[in-house]
């Protein structure tokens, strides 16, 4: 599964950065600090995700 987030175009990170508050990674990243700082998971990561489940969450709702 770590190889399928790693693989998602940086686009989505652009979208989620747009679609999100100022300063969203340095909170992303203090919050993963906090969360024992898992080694995978960085702040491009975590948008890149969120990017993905902007689509999806779309395309079911479209459905």
């Amino acid at each position: 599964m770590r190889a399928r987030f790693d693989s998602m175009p940086g686009w989505l990170r652009d979208v989620a950065t747009r679609l999100s508050p100022d300063n969203v990674t340095e909170r992303l990243q203090h919050r993963l600090d906090l969360a024992g700082n898992p080694s995978a998971w960085t702040p491009d990561r975590v948008l890149a995700v969120k990017g993905v489940g902007l689509f999806g969450v779309g395309g079911i709702g479209a459905l």
